[in-house]
């Protein structure tokens, strides 16, 4: 690992691990493991950026640091570690998101929800699809359709379109599957739409 002067912080060879990725100070690293039947398998572990381990190498899977804690995972449940390498969150779920405006989404029991960083739900699972908040809004799948909720979990749009993307700066990219695909000029859809769903032409 080098810093901005491209000095090396951490060798990984001498470590014999492998750098995947870092954020937050802490780096994700890969290393074999040998398990109970003599087998070599890829787990994860986190180390700091001056090569002091912080875990050692026990996860099935393990995300970068973001908003103080990590998404990872242990026989195939999910869970989120802070700094220390302890669990604030044990993994009990069948799949989940890093933290995004401390809120995640989770996944129990077939259906999406969302969580806080203690763990409770702040909304409970019931979609069929979810994405992270972004600007207070995310976009959810409720049969079959696309809408926008807030962290209340209060529609701003009813699920209606085919395809709906997350805001950024304001704006989302919404539409219907008209045969010809997603997008339309028509009188009830477009591309773009704004907070107040107000539509905006091309």
């Amino acid at each position: 690992m080098l810093d901005k002067n491209k000095n090396i912080l951490i060798d990984g060879y001498k470590k014999d691990i492998i750098l995947i990725k870092n954020r937050e100070g802490v780096i994700v690293y890969e290393a074999n493991v040998i398990d109970d039947k003599n087998n070599a398998t890829s787990k994860y572990g986190y180390i700091d950026y001056n090569g002091n381990y912080i875990t050692e190498p026990i996860f099935e899977t393990a995300e970068t640091f973001n908003e103080g804690l990590a998404l990872v995972s242990q026989n195939k449940k999910y869970g989120y570690i802070d700094k220390t390498g302890e669990y604030t969150i044990e993994p009990k779920f069948e799949e989940a998101n890093n933290f995004n405006e401390d809120v995640a989404v989770i996944k129990e029991n077939g259906k999406y929800g969302y969580i806080d960083k203690k763990g409770n739900y702040i909304i409970k699972p019931k979609f069929e699809e979810a994405n992270n908040f972004n600007e207070d809004i995310a976009v959810v799948k409720e049969n079959g359709k696309y809408g926008y909720i807030d962290k209340k979990g209060n529609y701003i749009v009813k699920p209606k379109y085919d395809f709906a993307n997350s805001f950024h700066e304001g704006m989302a990219c919404i539409g219907v599957d008209t045969g010809q695909g997603y997008y339309t000029d028509s009188e009830d859809y477009s591309l773009i739409c704004d907070k107040k769903i107000k539509i905006k032409k091309f």
